[in-house]
């Protein structure tokens, strides 16, 4: 995907006519990209590690014991580490102002991948805990 995002933004390094300034850089919709940026990397990265903490000890024993996630963000929400992920991708689009379309169907795909893997993880989940497992909302509260 990073090579296609460079090959699609290529043409305008090319182009004569964009005067490139710095002050183009530092909009309120470039602020908002990085701060959604870098707001989504650190929510996924704390929900990562409170799921990897949940994670059994390496044994001998036939079939590991499993715990739910205990993380406020996971009480009515299945994986919102998946709803961070979303939001990386949705502020790389925001970045750009949406023109590129590698973009556009990167974040079209991580939508819909992360929904039909969410939905298999709450369907394990039920399997696993009965009622506590369920949860109301699969990837994003409000949603689906």
């Amino acid at each position: 995907m990073s090579l296609a995002v460079w090959i699609e933004g290529a043409s305008n390094i090319r182009d004569p006519d964009a005067s490139f300034r710095v002050a183009q850089l530092v909009t309120p919709k470039t602020m908002l990209a990085v701060a959604l940026f870098i707001g989504a990397t650190v929510r996924q990265y704390t929900l990562h590690s409170h799921l990897a903490s949940l994670r059994p000890p390496t044994s001998t024993a036939s079939k590991p014991e499993y715990k739910l996630p205990t993380h406020p963000a996971f009480l009515n929400t299945v994986a919102p580490h998946y709803t961070a992920e979303i939001g990386i991708y949705a502020a790389m689009v925001l970045a750009n102002s949406g023109r590129n379309l590698t973009l556009w169907c990167a974040l079209v795909w991580v939508v819909v991948n992360l929904s039909v893997s969410a939905t298999s993880s709450r369907e394990w989940m039920i399997e696993m805990f009965g009622e506590k497992g369920r949860r109301r909302w699969v990837i994003m509260p409000g949603v689906c």
